[in-house]
């Protein structure tokens, strides 16, 4: 099968991306284009692949019986050692089950961070990348707070789960190389369907520009939800949302 993989920085945002055979997903980046810079700090990840296609027994091990695994688009996420994804918030709930490896995840709730501006967001983000993630269930050494605001961890090893209720931001680092399979509602309410909401895309010098105005849509069979990889949400953060 062939999936669409990213190469992301240290802040998680995608700088390249390259159809490839699922099997080959971990090799290294290719060269840039324009051979102007290298690609040896980029990690690749598989992030939103449609794990009923892919890995079918994954989604029937993860969800159970089949009157539950109908009940849920089922996602399949794949990334090297030290990758990351960039803070961002779901639309849907979403059950997060590692199959293999660590992932280590740093959560947030919207309002604790209401009111602030897309560059602050994107500031948290690059606070959260510089930080070394917890190894552990057992490792206390994160920071309970990040930029001033409390931050929740949680480290997911194989077989375990965390529940992202939609609207809190997350960013998720793969403590090693790392297999998960998410899972959202099919026909749960989509928590930005009747907020003033705005994306706006994190950069790697923790600047922000507007982006369009977005809603998620109810999904259609095997379409995985519209998900903001590489973006942060501001979901009703005050009174003036960030410009269009």
């Amino acid at each position: 099968a062939i999936v669409t993989v990213d190469f992301v920085n240290k802040f998680g945002v995608a700088v390249l991306s390259e159809k490839r055979n699922f099997t080959a997903w971990d090799d290294p980046a290719p060269p840039k284009p324009d051979g102007t810079s290298t690609t040896s700090a980029l990690l690749p990840v598989v992030r939103g692949a449609d794990a009923c296609t892919l890995a079918p027994s994954l989604v029937r091990a993860v969800a159970g019986a089949a009157r539950y695994r109908h009940k849920a688009v089922h996602a399949l996420f794949c990334g090297a050692a030290g990758s990351s994804t960039a803070m961002h918030a779901d639309g849907r709930n979403n059950s997060l089950t590692v199959v293999t490896g660590t992932k280590s995840v740093a959560l947030m709730d919207p309002d604790v961070v209401k009111g602030k501006t897309a560059s602050q967001l994107a500031s948290i983000n690059a606070a959260l990348a510089d930080l070394v993630p917890p190894q552990s269930v057992d490792q206390a050494t994160a920071p309970a707070q990040v930029c001033g605001l409390p931050v929740r961890w949680y480290v997911l090893t194989p077989g375990k789960v965390l529940h992202i209720p939609c609207g809190w931001l997350h960013f998720v680092t793969n403590v090693t190389l790392c297999v998960a399979v998410a899972a959202w509602p099919r026909h749960q309410q989509t928590c930005t369907a009747d907020a003033r909401s705005c994306i706006v895309a994190a950069t790697t010098n923790g600047s922000a520009k507007p982006c369009s105005a977005h809603v998620h849509r109810e999904p259609q069979q095997k379409i995985l939800p519209a998900s903001l990889w590489n973006l942060v949400l501001v979901h009703a953060f005050g009174e003036t949302p960030w410009a269009l």
